[in-house]
C-alpha cells in the first residue's frame, strides 16, 4: 500500500487528496485519542489473535475497536432471503436508541437495516481478503469475502459495508462496489503508528459520524462518493471536447503535412488518426497503471507519453518558441513509441512484446508510410488536447490522471468520436454530426448502472448453472492434482519431469473451470464494447468467487487472479459484431487496456470482434440452392452440398478456432501461432463468405443463372476455376453488394457458436448462451 490508503475504484484519489480536510482543534484531539486507543487495543490483542480463530480476532480487536469508533454493535443478526437465512457478524448503529428501535422492529424483519448504518464482516486476523477458503469447515466462511459483503448489502438494502481481518479494513458501498472489486482500504496498524494527517485516512471515513446523515440526508462519506461521482464525470465531459479537438487537429495535419493525401482521402485519414488517438490512449492509459516502463531512464527520457506531454506544456506554458508546422520531429517520436510497443524492446527500455493488432504496422500500412506525417504544431496540439485539461481549482492547466478514469468512461468518450463526420473548411477540418451540429458532447450512450444491471440479471443463471458444474467437477480434479503434486514430491523439484508435472497442474485447475469458459455472451451492435467489459467483470468474479476454483500458483493477490482469469474469459466467452470498423477496433482497444498484463502480448481479439451487419447474413444450410432467379424462388438443387462441402469446411474452421483458444496468449510466439491459425482460416473462410455473398446478393437485385451458381459451388474445391469465376461481372456486383450492406454470415464468422466436430449443434444449442446490449429505448412524449 504506497500511501495511507489503497483507493480501489471506490471514490476518486483526486477527491480524497483535495477534500478530506486536514486535522485541527478538536477533530484533531479527538483523532489524537482515539489513534492511541486503537494503539493500545492492536498492542494487547494482536499478540493473542495472531494463528487464532476469526471469534478471537473479533474479542480482542474488532470489537473494541468499532466501540472506539463510535458504533452501536448487533451481532449476528439474521437477513432472511427467499434463498436462506445469512448472519452478517454486525449490524452497525448510530445508538442505543437506534439499536433499541430496530430490534423493536424485529430481529431479521423488514424495517430492521433500514436503521443500520452499515453492516461489518470480520475474518480472522490477516486473513487473505481476496480469496475464498475452501479448508474452512462453514459454508460461510469458504466465500470469497468481497463476495460475501457485497452480497449482505445488496439482500439487506444497507448502503455500506465494513470489512476487515483485523489489519486491513476495507469499505464497501452497495452500487458501486457490484461491479467488480471496487473498495476503499487500509492498514490499521501501519497508520496507528503514522502521523495522525495519515491517520484521519481511516479515522474520517471509518468512525460513526462518517455514517451519520446530517439535515440534508447524506452522510460524510456519502458526501465523498458524491464528489468523486461529479468529478468523475466533469473530467470526462470535459475530456470528450477535448479528443474532439484533437481528432481535428490530427486530421488536419495529416493533410497539411502529407502530400500524398488531400480532402478526397478523408475517410482514410479519418481511420488512421482514431488509430493515432487509440495508441495514444492506451500509452497514457499504460503509463498511469505501471503497464509501461517508466522506470526504466531509457524508455523514460527517449519515449514516454507522459515525458513528451511534459515537453510540449512546458514550452507552450513558458511561452516558448511555437511547434513548427512543417517539423516531423514528434511524429517520429510516435512512430518509433508504436514500433517498440509492438515488437517489444525488453533489454534497453524495458517494453515487453504487446503486439495485438494496434501498433502492428501492417495492420495500419498508413500510418507507416514515409510519406504521411502529422508536423509538430498539430501532433503537440493533439498529445496536450488527451494529456492535459483545466483544473477549475487551480485555476491552470493540469495533466490528466488516468488512473480516475475506467476502461468504461474511456469507451464512452471515445464512442461519441465515432458518430462525428469529418468536413474540410477553410483549410482545416471539423467535425460534425449528421445534424451538422459541431459537437456531439450530448448523444446518449448508456449509463453504468443499466449496463450492469442488464449484465448481471442475463448472466446470473448461467453463472450459477456453472458454479454447480464445477462443484461436481471438483473431486475429481482434486484427484488428478494431488496425482500430479506426489509425483512432484516423490523427486527433485528441479527434475525435468517435475516442470511438466506443475505445467499440468495449472492445466488442469483451468480445466475444471471449464463450465465458466464455455460461455458464450455475444453483443450483436457492441460499439465501444461496454457490454463485453461488464460481461468480462461478471465471469471473473464468478469464477474467482467460487469456493471450488483453485487459485493459479503464479497469481501472487488477487489483482494477479483477476487478470489471469479476464484475459482466459475475454479470449473465450466474448463475441460482438459491429457495423463500424472503427467501433470494432475501440472495442477492441476497451477489452485490451481491461485485460492488459505487463510482459504480456495484447489479448487475441480478432477472431471474436468482428465487422458486419448483424442482422444481414446467410445459412449455411441455406446455400444448398439459390433463393431466386430474376425474382422467382428456386426449388431445391444440390441436395448434398451441404453435408459434402459446406460441413466439412465448418468442421475444419472450427477445428482451428478451438485450436486458437487453447492457446493462452502468455508470450509474443503464442500471439503469432493464434495469427498463422487465424490467417489460414481466413484464406478458407473468405472463399465459402464470396459464394454465401452471391447468394445473398440476388435478394439485392444481383441475379444469375443456378448452374452459374452451381459451377461457382462445385470450384470451391477447385481454387483455380474459382479464381476465374470471381472475374465475373455477377461475382464483383456480389462482393461489392456484401461490402456495402456489410454481409455478416454469422455460421462462417463465428462457426464454434453453431456446429461441434460432429455436425450442426442441436437447434436448441446453436448461437449463444447470452446476448447483452442497448434495450429499444422508447422516448415518451405528452401528447395533446
Amino acid at each position: 500500500m504506497p500511501g495511507p490508503h489503497n483507493n480501489r475504484g471506490l471514490f476518486s484519489d483526486h477527491y480524497l487528496k483535495r477534500h478530506i480536510p486536514e486535522l485541527s482543534g478538536d477533530d484533531l484531539a479527538q483523532a489524537l485519542t482515539d489513534q492511541q486507543a486503537l494503539r493500545d487495543i492492536y498492542a494487547r490483542g494482536v499478540p493473542l489473535a495472531e494463528g487464532a480463530d476469526e471469534q478471537v480476532c473479533e474479542q480482542r480487536l474488532l470489537r473494541p475497536a468499532l466501540q472506539v469508533l463510535g458504533f452501536e454493535m448487533d451481532p449476528q443478526p439474521p437477513l432472511r432471503t427467499i434463498e436462506s437465512t445469512f448472519k452478517p457478524d454486525y449490524a452497525l448503529f448510530a445508538d442505543d436508541a437506534a439499536l433499541a428501535e430496530a430490534v423493536t422492529a424485529g430481529r431479521g424483519e423488514d424495517g430492521y437495516f433500514d436503521l443500520a448504518l452499515a453492516v461489518g464482516e470480520a475474518k480472522r486476523w490477516n486473513r487473505d481478503l481476496g480469496a475464498p477458503e475452501r479448508d474452512e469447515d462453514e459454508a460461510a466462511k469458504r466465500q470469497h469475502p468481497g463476495a460475501q459483503i457485497r452480497r449482505y448489502l445488496l439482500d439487506s438494502s444497507v448502503r455500506w459495508g465494513i470489512l476487515t481481518n483485523g489489519r486491513l479494513w476495507r469499505i464497501y458501498e452497495r452500487e458501486r462496489s457490484r461491479a467488480g472489486f471496487r473498495y476503499y482500504e487500509v492498514d490499521l496498524p501501519a497508520l496507528l503508528e503514522a502521523e495522525v494527517q495519515d491517520f484521519r485516512y481511516f479515522w474520517l471515513l471509518f468512525r460513526r459520524s462518517a455514517f451519520v446523515p446530517d439535515d440534508t440526508g447524506a452522510s460524510p462519506i456519502a458526501q465523498v462518493l458524491e464528489g468523486s461521482r461529479r468529478y468523475w464525470l466533469d473530467i470526462t465531459d470535459r475530456l470528450r471536447d477535448r479528443v474532439y479537438d484533437a481528432l481535428e487537429q490530427l486530421m488536419t495535419g495529416m493533410i497539411e503535412g502529407s502530400p500524398r493525401l488531400a480532402e478526397n482521402d478523408m475517410p482514410a485519414v479519418h481511420e488512421a488518426s482514431l488509430i493515432v488517438l487509440y495508441r495514444l490512449l492506451f500509452c497514457f492509459y499504460a503509463e498511469a497503471r505501471n503497464l509501461l516502463p517508466t522506470g526504466n531512464a531509457v524508455y523514460r527520457e527517449n519515449h514516454s507519453v507522459q515525458t513528451k506531454l511534459s515537453e510540449i506544456a512546458t514550452r507552450h506554458d513558458t511561452g516558448g518558441s511555437a511547434w513548427s508546422h512543417s517539423g516531423r520531429t514528434l511524429w517520429q517520436w510516435f512512430r518509433d513509441l508504436s514500433r517498440i510497443i509492438n515488437e517489444g524492446d525488453p533489454h534497453e527500455t524495458g517494453v515487453p512484446e504487446y503486439d495485438g493488432g494496434l501498433f502492428d504496422p501492417a495492420e495500419w500500412p498508413l500510418l507507416d508510410d514515409p510519406r504521411v506525417v502529422v508536423p509538430d504544431f498539430h501532433m503537440a496540439a493533439a498529445i496536450d488536447r488527451v494529456g492535459r485539461d483545466w483544473d477549475v481549482e487551480s485555476k491552470e492547466r493540469a495533466y490528466l490522471d488516468y488512473t480516475e478514469l475506467t476502461v468504461r468512461e474511456l469507451g464512452s468518450i471515445y464512442e461519441g468520436l465515432l458518430e462525428m463526420r469529418p468536413h474540410w473548411e477553410d483549410g482545416s477540418v471539423v467535425l460534425l454530426t449528421d445534424r451538422g451540429e459541431r459537437k456531439a458532447t450530448g448523444s446518449y450512450y448508456t449509463p453504468e448502472y443499466i449496463v450492469d444491471y442488464i449484465v448481471t440479471n442475463t448472466l446470473d443463471p448461467l453463472l450459477t448453472d456453472a458454479a454447480a458444474q464445477v462443484k461436481g467437477r471438483l473431486p475429481e480434479y482434486e484427484a488428478q492434482i494431488a496425482r500430479q503434486q506426489r509425483a512432484i514430491d516423490d523427486r527433485d523439484l528441479d527434475h525435468p519431469e517435475s516442470a511438466k508435472n506443475l505445467r499440468k497442474i495449472d492445466d488442469l485447475k483451468l480445466e475444471l473451470l471449464e463450465p465458466y469458459f464455455e460461455l458464450m455472451v455475444l453483443d450483436p451492435a457492441m460499439g465501444s464494447g461496454h457490454f463485453l467489459v461488464a460481461a468480462s467483470e461478471e465471469i471473473t468474479e464468478a469464477i474467482i468467487t467460487d469456493p471450488s476454483h483453485l487459485p493459479p500458483a503464479d497469481a501472487a493477490d488477487e489483482d494477479d487472479e483477476n487478470i489471469y482469469y479476464k484475459r482466459r474469459v475475454v479470449e473465450r466467452c466474448l463475441y460482438g459484431v459491429d457495423l463500424n470498423p472503427l467501433a470494432v477496433e475501440l472495442a477492441k482497444l476497451s477489452l485490451w487496456l481491461h485485460t492488459v498484463e505487463f510482459g504480456k502480448p495484447l489479448s487475441f481479439l480478432k477472431h471474436h470482434l468482428r465487422e458486419g451487419n448483424s442482422l444481414i447474413g446467410a445459412r449455411l444450410e441455406s446455400l444448398q440452392r439459390l433463393p431466386r432467379v430474376n425474382g422467382t424462388p428456386q426449388p431445391a438443387g444440390q441436395a448434398n452440398l451441404f453435408t459434402q462441402r459446406l460441413l466439412p469446411a465448418a468442421r475444419n474452421m472450427l477445428t482451428s478456432f478451438q485450436r486458437i483458444e487453447a492457446i493462452a496468449t502468455d508470450s509474443l510466439d503464442d500471439e503469432k501461432m493464434k495469427n498463422d491459425l487465424y490467417r489460414e482460416i481466413e484464406v478458407e473462410r473468405e472463399r465459402y463468405r464470396q459464394v454465401a455473398n452471391v447468394w445473398l446478393a440476388t435478394y439485392f437485385g444481383n441475379d444469375l443463372p443456378a448452374m452459374t451458381y452451381e459451377a461457382l459451388v462445385n470450384a470451391l474445391d477447385a481454387p483455380e476455376r474459382f479464381e476465374e469465376l470471381t472475374d465475373s461481372t455477377w461475382f464483383r456486383s456480389a462482393q461489392d453488394i456484401a461490402s456495402e450492406h456489410s454481409f455478416f454470415h454469422w455460421e462462417l464468422e463465428f462457426p464454434d457458436a453453431f456446429f461441434t466436430e460432429q455436425g450442426p449443434k442441436p437447434e436448441k444449442d446453436r448461437g449463444f448462451d447470452a446476448v447483452v446490449a442497448n434495450p429499444p429505448y422508447i422516448f415518451i412524449t405528452e401528447m395533446d
